[in-house]
């Protein structure tokens, strides 16, 4: 089992600095693990005026660029469990026809999305810095991967459950966040994070359901 970090706030973050990667791209893919409290919000994961992923009130699944587009998913009535993973992949494709530029997989199932939608590249945001946990975040993330690439629900269900990023072609940012506060990237690129304590220290806790990708033998 890997480990993740508590969000005790709601201002807590990770800053995983400048990924220019992310600026301007027109293929995008986000993966992570998250395991909600008893308030408002998963996490909400950003870089200046692109928002990866984030929560609205009512509890629907958003991804937008503030004042230019934003898709919502229905709300959810569920409130999150503590103990309780789920993963999701956000994934943007410039190259399709708007309607399906983005896709966001909760446990690999799409949800279904409405609302405005991006153009065919991500506008600029240099020299924001991305950012994980931003703002009302409760509960706990971890093994949060980014590439520069369009992926799939079966490049998903190759990744979801693998401590280290399968795909390595693309990979800007590979934290499983196992190791404290230190938030290091496992992707070659050197875009470890820093937390901001300001609301309280993040705490190391039990992970999400993934493992080192070996195998299994099964006898009897």
């Amino acid at each position: 089992m890997a480990l993740g970090l508590g969000n005790n706030s709601n201002n807590n973050y990770t800053d995983h600095g400048d990924i220019a990667g992310i600026d301007g791209s027109t293929v995008l893919g986000l993966a992570f693990w998250v395991a909600g409290g008893a308030a408002v919000s998963a996490s909400e994961i950003r870089k200046g005026s692109i928002r990866l992923f984030e929560m609205g009130g009512d509890r629907s699944y958003q991804i937008r660029e503030v004042g230019v587009w934003q898709l919502n998913s229905a709300a959810d009535a569920i409130p999150p469990d503590a103990t309780n993973w789920n993963h999701f992949l956000v994934v943007y494709d410039g190259s399709l026809d708007a309607a399906s530029r983005i896709t966001i997989y909760k446990n690999g199932l799409a949800l279904a999305l409405s609302g405005s939608y991006p153009g065919t590249a991500l506008s600029s945001t240099s020299p924001e810095t991305f950012r994980i946990g931003d703002a009302n975040v409760s509960g706990l993330i971890g093994h949060v991967r980014l590439w520069q690439a369009a992926l799939t629900a079966a490049d998903s269900a190759q990744e979801v459950h693998r401590y280290w990023a399968c795909r390595r072609a693309h990979l800007l940012l590979d934290a499983p966040y196992d190791d404290a506060l230190y938030a290091r990237d496992y992707s070659g690129n050197g875009n470890h994070g820093t937390w901001n304590p300001i609301n309280g220290t993040p705490e190391q806790r039990q992970g999400p359901p993934v493992s080192y990708g070996g195998t299994v033998l099964v006898t009897g």
